[in-house]
Formats: C-alpha cells, sequence, structure tokens
C-alpha cells in the first residue's frame, strides 16, 4: 500500500477528470487512503510522462526506458506494446491514447494552491511570508521540500486565531506561531499528521483539544508563556516527544498519562502554580529524564 504526497494527489485528481483508466484509483484513495502498490506504479510512470516535453520524446521514453508494465487488473507483467493481458486476457491501457491527456496538463495548479494558500495568510496577517532556505522561527517565513511546503513560521503577526489554511498544509513538519494571541486551537490540528515540531510560546491558549495527541510524529512541543490551567489527558500519547514546555502557565498539576512519554528528554513546568509531579514521572527520571522546576 502507498500513501501519497499532495504533488501526487493533485496529479491523481488530474488524470481522473481526463482519463476513465484512472477514476477507479482516485475512488480507492478517497475510500482507503492509499493505493496499491500497481496503482502507484502507474500513477507515478504517467506523472514521468506528463513532466516530459513531447509525445515524440515520451514514445522514444517508452521503447527505450519500459521494458515491462503490471496488468492493472492481474499484476502481471506485459510488454508496453501489446493491447492486452497475456494472463488475464483484460485490455491494457494503450501508452498513445494518454499522450494527449498528458499533453494539457493542468498540474501548475499544485502551485497555485500552495501560493493561495500563503497569499490568504499574507493577508489575514497583512505582510509578506517570504520563501527562505531555512526554517527560522524568529521571523515570518515559510521554507519548502521536493516542491511541497514544510516549514511555516508566523512570527508576532497579532493573530488571534490559529488560521485554518494551516490545516491544508498535509506535508508541514515544522510549525511555529510564535508572539501572538492565540486563545485556541481548531481540533482538525491532529490532522496534521507530519509534524514533528511546534512552537507555540507566548500566545494566550486557555486549553488545548483532545486531538493534540493525534500528534504522532511530534518531537518538539512549546506551550511556554501561555495561560494554560490544564492538559488533556490524550498528551500521553505522544510517543514521539522528546522535548515538552510547558513553563510559565497556570498550571496546578500535570495529567498521569506524562509518564507513558518514554521518549521525553526534557519537561520544563518551571512558573507554573505550586504544581504536583505525578508519581509514574519518577520512573522516567531514572531513565534520564530531565524536570525543570
Amino acid at each position: 500500500m502507498k500513501d501519497l504526497t499532495v504533488k501526487e494527489q493533485k496529479w491523481l485528481e488530474i488524470f481522473a477528470k481526463n482519463h476513465e483508466f484512472f477514476k477507479p484509483f482516485l475512488k480507492q484513495y478517497k475510500t482507503e487512503a492509499h493505493l496499491t502498490k500497481t496503482q502507484y506504479y502507474w500513477l507515478n510512470l504517467f506523472v514521468k510522462l506528463s513532466e516530459i516535453d513531447s509525445s515524440k520524446t515520451r514514445e522514444k521514453y517508452i521503447k527505450q526506458s519500459i521494458i515491462k508494465i503490471p496488468c492493472p487488473h492481474c499484476t502481471f507483467l506485459c510488454s508496453p506494446q501489446i493491447k492486452s493481458c497475456p494472463n488475464c486476457g483484460d485490455p491494457l491501457p494503450i501508452m498513445e491514447d494518454f499522450f494527449k491527456m498528458i499533453g494539457d496538463s493542468e498540474i501548475s495548479s499544485i502551485d497555485y494552491v500552495e501560493k493561495n494558500i500563503i497569499h490568504s495568510l499574507e493577508k489575514q496577517i497583512n505582510k509578506s511570508i517570504p520563501l527562505k532556505e531555512k526554517f527560522d522561527i524568529n521571523s515570518t517565513c515559510y521554507v519548502k521540500e521536493d516542491e511541497e511546503i514544510t516549514g511555516l513560521s508566523l512570527y508576532k503577526c497579532k493573530l488571534n486565531y490559529f488560521p485554518s489554511e494551516i490545516l491544508r498544509l498535509k506535508s508541514l513538519k515544522h510549525l511555529a506561531l510564535r508572539r501572538n494571541n492565540i486563545t485556541t486551537l481548531m481540533k482538525e490540528i491532529g490532522l496534521l499528521s507530519n509534524l514533528e515540531y511546534l512552537n507555540l510560546r507566548i500566545n494566550k491558549l486557555n486549553k488545548l483539544p483532545a486531538s493534540i495527541g493525534l500528534l504522532s510524529n511530534l518531537q518538539y512541543l512549546n506551550l511556554s508563556s501561555n495561560v494554560l490551567m490544564e492538559l488533556p489527558n490524550s498528551i500521553g500519547k505522544m510517543m514521539m516527544l522528546k522535548e515538552l514546555n510547558l513553563s510559565n502557565n497556570k498550571l496546578s498539576h500535570v495529567p498521569e498519562s506524562i509518564g507513558d512519554l518514554n521518549c521525553l528528554e526534557t519537561l520544563n513546568l518551571k512558573a507554573n502554580y505550586w504544581i504536583n509531579i505525578p508519581e509514574r514521572l519518577e520512573k522516567l527520571k531514572k531513565q534520564g529524564l530531565q524536570i525543570v522546576l
């Protein structure tokens, strides 16, 4: 089974719109959230073909580079020149039939979608968001890897809400919203499943949604200098978390579930109320957890 990048999802939508062959692929992906290995092969074959300038070059590529292709019905390896599978007898896609479809590609809409998101955010904060080579939490910027936005920092932008556009950046790994006035997080934040770094320092957060526990790849979480009075038990589900900064809040206790965070290396609880430490954290301290009080 294969998951798709944002770019591959856009290609699949374009192909399914223009050719019957790819419509079952799109239906499969919408239902199961993945493609089979054979479907993934076909999708990436035509992504590659679509990036070739002319139909003559595509035809040359097929004849010289593609020796066998898997039948989409039974996965039997077939010659790209034959019309039906010798194993199951079902018709095979004829390469030439796809050339016209690929010639009028709409793939530029991928960049347009990303630019749309950035443009919408720029309008909300009334300042530009430049593309940078490196992620910088002390500035307003975004970074890309393999044509996808993987980092976004909105520093000191006077935001009093979490922008919903951010949820469309499915490849996001690093997100910093430092020095704003955000009071709540959307429950859909759990959809940012690739997030590894989340910095919400110096906002006005008074609670967290339980869905934050769905950020299973998160390694760094900074919630310092907010007004949090409690944390959801689901915080103990972020099993990859290494550093958790809860300093300068209004916490009087932390959930017992934090004791489940076996990867946790640093827990900063400085400048809270007379906070009670769960006994389960003693076990993590013996394993090397550093607690800052």
